[in-house]
């Protein structure tokens, strides 16, 4: 069974009616009343559907390919400021190695010093002995000698 274009269906139960007929053989609907649709009109509702969805999923399609323009700029953009960021711990990890290389120079010079100021003190030590040995040496002619002498 085909059907024309011409065809024409009852709205009222959907049967298909031919279109010489006054009222539909099914529900007796009178067919001029009823405002009947033909197949050529349910083709161009559909039609004009299909035409309504592309042009959405156009718009949509345009949607997402902006958005995926601006992912792809701000994926740029974050490699980037990756890129910084590493070339960035780079520059820190050449100042911190030479920090550590002068950290290292500055605990040998307080070595040094430390090692300076122990000998000064030994040598204050042996002086200081020294002095003592000297004024008791003093002392000891101090006392051998008579007590009215004067000194000149």
């Amino acid at each position: 069974m085909k059907i024309l274009i011409k065809d024409v269906i009852c709205r009222h139960c959907g049967t298909r009616v031919d279109p010489m007929c006054k009222y539909c053989p099914v529900c007796g609907t009178d067919l001029e009343e009823a405002l009947v649709i033909t197949i050529g009109d349910i083709l161009k509702n559909i039609q004009d559907d299909i035409e309504r969805r592309m042009k959405e999923i156009e718009e949509r399609e345009e949607v997402l390919s902006q958005r995926e323009m601006a992912l792809e700029e701000k994926e740029r953009e974050y490699k980037a400021r990756l890129s910084r960021l590493y070339e960035r711990e780079h520059e820190l990890d050449k100042h911190e190695e030479m920090l550590n290389a002068r950290e290292v120079e500055l605990a040998k010079k307080y070595a040094e010093i430390i090692q300076k100021e122990r000998e000064l003190n030994q040598k204050e030590h042996r002086l200081l002995q020294k002095e003592r040995e000297i004024v008791s040496m003093l002392g000891e002619i101090g006392k051998k000698l008579p007590e009215n002498d004067m000194y000149p």
